[in-house]
């Protein structure tokens, strides 16, 4: 026989779960999700290859996609290397302005600003940063999606701003 709890006791339970969850909170070390696992937050994020970028002669990059506000603040921080063929994007719903940093960012990158699926500019090779205030790379106008790649990666591809880039997502 199923014997049934008293609202209070359900309300009581609750509460006591609640509290003991916030009693952890701003104890632990900050750490970021690569596929079910925590990792500590120096190592920085890793997250899952669920876009591809098609650029003009063909060539693709697997993207990470940073979509959350703490995904996309975090982005491509701590990482100590970038494959050739891998890259970060920030998509921007609405469009727009938008501003990069390299702060704890230990290697350089290429930053391709995108509006509706043409190039707009690219920051070429834009160098790490360990200062507490570091230069950013900024857009005046407005822009849908940003993709990181690894310096030099811009080039490489033969990207110019008019090229047109299609994003697929996985």
């Amino acid at each position: 026989m199923i014997r049934k709890f008293p609202f209070f006791w359900i309300i009581l339970l609750a509460l006591l779960v609640v509290s003991c969850s916030n009693q952890t909170q701003g104890k632990l070390p900050i750490t970021y999700i690569d596929s079910g696992k925590s990792i500590p937050k120096k190592m920085g994020q890793k997250l899952p290859v669920s876009a591809i970028a098609s650029f003009p002669r063909g060539q693709k990059v697997q993207l990470e996609v940073a979509i959350t506000p703490k995904q996309k603040s975090m982005g491509l921080m701590y990482r100590q290397a970038l494959p050739h063929d891998r890259g970060m994007l920030f998509p921007f719903s609405p469009p727009q302005p938008v501003s990069f940093w390299m702060k704890n960012v230990p290697v350089p990158l290429d930053i391709v600003f995108i509006y509706k699926g043409r190039i707009k500019a690219i920051a070429a090779s834009v160098p790490p940063c360990k200062k507490e205030r570091c230069p950013s790379s900024s857009s005046n106008t407005p822009i849908s999606d940003v993709i990181e790649i690894r310096a030099g990666r811009a080039a490489e591809l033969r990207l110019e701003p008019g090229n047109k880039v299609t994003i697929d997502y996985l």
